[in-house]
């Protein structure tokens, strides 16, 4: 049971990824103007490799059949 809790943060950083690259690309004058950009960038890559990290882990827990 304790595995099954990493899935639903896992899941919830995929939706933040996705949230936040949506608020980028709206928001891309403004924070081009504010020299920002590029951190919120960097910020989304960040959250990106988090996520595809704890979905490797968790890959790697059914390969070895703890769930």
């Amino acid at each position: 049971m304790k595995i099954l809790i990493w899935i639903i943060p896992n899941i919830m950083c995929y939706l933040m990824f996705i949230g936040l690259i949506i608020f980028i690309v709206k928001n891309e004058d403004g924070l081009l103007e504010i020299n920002q950009l590029f951190i919120w960038l960097l910020i989304s890559i960040i959250l990106l490799l988090a996520s595809i990290y704890g979905s490797y882990r968790i890959q790697r827990w059914i390969k070895e059949g703890k769930i």
